[in-house]
């Protein structure tokens, strides 16, 4: 299992038996095309109200896309599957909230140093 792999999580889901990955299992593929997806419409969401964002709206624009699809995911297993922690719920939003927020900065920042100027 490699270091950035939480085990936290494999303990956390262990109750759902075979019908889950462990962490040293996991397939990456999916989770790249919905980050793609992600990018996109975080892209488009800075681009159509903005022509000259800043990193700050960046980072709300992100945080509010990774708290939206992240709280979506999360209370739906948390409604749907009954060892569904709330540690798990609050660690999942809270972290792609987060990463949400870095990434809407990180278009901004891409954005002002890649597009034309005048």
């Amino acid at each position: 299992m490699a270091a950035w792999q939480p085990v936290f999580l494999d303990s956390e889901l262990a109750h759902f038996g075979e019908h889950v990955n462990k962490m040293s299992e996991f397939n990456p593929a999916p989770v790249v095309q919905l980050e793609a997806v992600l990018a996109f419409v975080l892209v488009y969401l800075i681009s159509s109200r903005s022509s000259q964002p800043t990193g700050s709206f960046g980072a709300r624009t992100g945080a509010a896309l990774g708290l939206a699809t992240s709280a979506t995911w999360s209370l739906a297993n948390a409604a749907t599957f009954k060892m569904w922690s709330l540690a798990l719920t609050l660690g999942d939003v809270a972290w792609h909230t987060a990463l949400g927020a870095l990434m809407g900065w990180l278009v901004v920042w891409l954005w002002n140093r890649l597009a034309p100027k005048g």
